[in-house]
């Protein structure tokens, strides 16, 4: 597939493939810092599901009742994320055998594997900005993307 420059979309006036959707004018503003960031109030999972599932009714129309496994999956890692990052208010490090032995927090590879799987799961969901944009990739499985395939090469 033939890509153009950014430079000739906005002569032809074409929005290029690697663009994002682009979200309801109600939807957008500017990223807020986390409810739960700066609070000692656990992070409310029910709230951020009803959040995230409106969020993603109003920019992709989905509404599909399979993928509230994956939502909830999603909550359940951003709450051990949460917890962790609350365990972690005495440092990264720690000391162990009665003050004999420094070493790290054991809450730290908890709260940086619990963020690996939430950005994985936020990603599939199309819920961050690389998720928005892998969702407009043509893919050859589909009739446009063999229109736009490169032809087949030819045996010499």
């Amino acid at each position: 597939m033939i890509k153009l420059p950014p430079e000739l979309h906005i002569v032809k006036g074409t929005k290029g493939l690697n663009q994002g959707v682009t979200l309801p004018e109600k939807l957008k503003k500017r990223i807020p810092h986390a409810s739960w960031m700066d609070s000692q109030v656990p992070f409310d999972k029910k709230k951020y599901i009803k959040e995230t599932a409106e969020y993603l009714f109003q920019v992709y129309g989905i509404g599909s009742d399979n993928d509230q496994h994956l939502l909830t999956m999603l909550a359940e890692q951003i709450h051990t994320y949460c917890e962790a990052q609350m365990g972690l208010s005495t440092g990264v490090a720690m000391r162990y055998n009665n003050d004999k032995t420094v070493g790290s927090n054991y809450y730290l590879p908890i709260r940086d594997k619990a963020a690996k799987n939430a950005i994985a799961m936020m990603n599939e969901l199309g819920l961050t900005p690389r998720g928005r944009l892998q969702g407009n990739a043509l893919s050859p499985d589909n009739d446009v993307g063999d229109i736009f395939s490169a032809p087949p090469k030819m045996k010499k």
